[in-house]
Protein backbone atom coordinates (compact mmCIF):
# COMPACT_ATOMS: atom_id res chain seq x y z
CA UNK A 1 0.00 0.00 0.00
CA UNK A 2 2.42 3.04 0.75
CA UNK A 3 4.24 2.24 -2.70
CA UNK A 4 0.80 2.66 -4.25
CA UNK A 5 0.17 5.99 -2.47
CA UNK A 6 3.81 7.15 -3.32
CA UNK A 7 3.49 5.76 -6.92
CA UNK A 8 0.21 8.56 -7.25
CA UNK A 9 2.22 11.50 -5.24
CA UNK A 10 5.00 11.07 -7.72
CA UNK A 11 3.19 12.49 -11.21
CA UNK A 12 2.32 15.50 -8.72
CA UNK A 13 6.19 16.28 -8.33
CA UNK A 14 7.14 15.75 -11.62
CA UNK A 15 4.57 18.07 -12.76
CA UNK A 16 5.81 20.98 -10.50
CA UNK A 17 9.26 20.51 -11.30
CA UNK A 18 9.05 21.11 -14.97
CA UNK A 19 6.39 24.27 -14.77
CA UNK A 20 7.48 26.67 -17.36
CA UNK A 21 9.11 29.85 -15.81
CA UNK A 22 7.10 32.81 -15.05
CA UNK A 23 6.63 35.15 -18.37
CA UNK A 24 9.12 37.93 -16.43
CA UNK A 25 11.35 35.92 -14.87
CA UNK A 26 15.16 35.96 -15.08
CA UNK A 27 15.00 32.43 -16.53
CA UNK A 28 11.90 33.22 -19.41
CA UNK A 29 13.77 36.37 -20.14
CA UNK A 30 17.29 34.31 -20.67
CA UNK A 31 15.21 31.88 -22.65
CA UNK A 32 14.17 34.63 -24.81
CA UNK A 33 17.23 36.22 -25.36
CA UNK A 34 19.15 33.03 -26.59
CA UNK A 35 15.69 31.81 -28.69
CA UNK A 36 15.77 35.67 -30.34
CA UNK A 37 19.35 35.46 -30.71
CA UNK A 38 19.43 32.25 -32.59
CA UNK A 39 17.98 34.21 -35.27
CA UNK A 40 21.16 36.40 -35.83
CA UNK A 41 22.18 32.89 -37.64
CA UNK A 42 18.69 32.69 -40.06
CA UNK A 43 19.43 36.60 -40.43
CA UNK A 44 23.27 35.87 -42.03
CA UNK A 45 22.17 32.65 -44.34
CA UNK A 46 19.76 35.16 -46.00
CA UNK A 47 21.36 36.86 -49.07
CA UNK A 48 17.86 39.37 -48.61
CA UNK A 49 18.52 40.37 -45.13
CA UNK A 50 19.53 44.13 -44.25
CA UNK A 51 21.13 46.15 -41.44
CA UNK A 52 17.50 47.09 -40.87
CA UNK A 53 16.70 43.66 -40.23
CA UNK A 54 19.53 43.30 -37.82
CA UNK A 55 18.94 46.69 -35.94
CA UNK A 56 14.82 45.20 -35.42
CA UNK A 57 16.23 42.33 -33.79
CA UNK A 58 18.48 44.03 -31.67
CA UNK A 59 15.58 46.79 -30.82
CA UNK A 60 13.95 43.56 -29.62
CA UNK A 61 16.50 41.64 -27.33
CA UNK A 62 18.13 45.21 -25.46
CA UNK A 63 15.07 45.39 -23.69
CA UNK A 64 14.87 41.84 -22.49
CA UNK A 65 18.73 42.01 -21.64
CA UNK A 66 17.73 45.03 -19.96
CA UNK A 67 14.80 43.45 -17.62
CA UNK A 68 17.13 40.46 -17.16
CA UNK A 69 20.26 42.42 -16.00
CA UNK A 70 18.09 44.24 -13.23
CA UNK A 71 17.03 41.11 -12.04
CA UNK A 72 18.84 39.06 -9.23
CA UNK A 73 20.31 35.68 -9.94
CA UNK A 74 19.32 33.73 -7.04
CA UNK A 75 20.03 30.39 -8.12
CA UNK A 76 23.18 28.67 -9.97
CA UNK A 77 21.06 27.95 -12.82
CA UNK A 78 19.54 31.56 -13.06
CA UNK A 79 23.31 32.63 -12.65
CA UNK A 80 24.42 30.47 -15.73
CA UNK A 81 21.47 31.52 -17.28
CA UNK A 82 22.21 35.27 -16.92
CA UNK A 83 25.77 34.44 -17.77
CA UNK A 84 24.78 33.51 -20.88
CA UNK A 85 23.42 36.62 -22.21
CA UNK A 86 27.19 37.08 -22.38
CA UNK A 87 27.71 33.83 -24.85
CA UNK A 88 25.10 35.84 -26.71
CA UNK A 89 26.40 39.19 -27.57
CA UNK A 90 29.77 37.26 -27.99
CA UNK A 91 27.94 34.73 -30.46
CA UNK A 92 30.70 32.10 -29.30
CA UNK A 93 33.56 33.97 -29.70
CA UNK A 94 35.89 34.74 -26.90
CA UNK A 95 34.52 37.68 -24.95
CA UNK A 96 36.52 40.98 -25.23
CA UNK A 97 38.36 42.07 -22.25
CA UNK A 98 39.45 45.32 -21.35
CA UNK A 99 43.00 46.85 -20.61
CA UNK A 100 44.10 48.63 -17.90
CA UNK A 101 46.58 51.12 -17.77
CA UNK A 102 49.85 49.00 -18.31
CA UNK A 103 48.07 47.10 -20.93
CA UNK A 104 46.99 44.02 -19.13
CA UNK A 105 43.75 42.62 -18.35
CA UNK A 106 42.27 44.39 -15.29
CA UNK A 107 41.25 41.84 -12.69
CA UNK A 108 37.53 42.14 -12.44
CA UNK A 109 37.68 41.43 -16.42
CA UNK A 110 39.73 38.07 -15.66
CA UNK A 111 37.19 36.89 -12.50
CA UNK A 112 34.61 37.61 -14.94
CA UNK A 113 36.14 35.41 -17.60
CA UNK A 114 36.80 32.94 -14.49
CA UNK A 115 33.19 32.92 -13.52
CA UNK A 116 32.45 32.48 -17.52
CA UNK A 117 34.51 29.90 -17.83
CA UNK A 118 33.50 28.05 -15.11
CA UNK A 119 29.80 28.31 -15.77
CA UNK A 120 30.51 26.57 -18.97
CA UNK A 121 28.89 29.78 -21.01
CA UNK A 122 32.41 30.99 -22.94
Amino acid sequence: RPMIGAAVALPALTTAAVAAPEPNSLMALCAEHRRLNGLYRALDRNPNSTDADYDRLSDQMTPIANRAIGLPARTLEEVRAKAGLIADIYDGEAPQVFQGPTGAQTMDCRIVLSLLRDLGVC
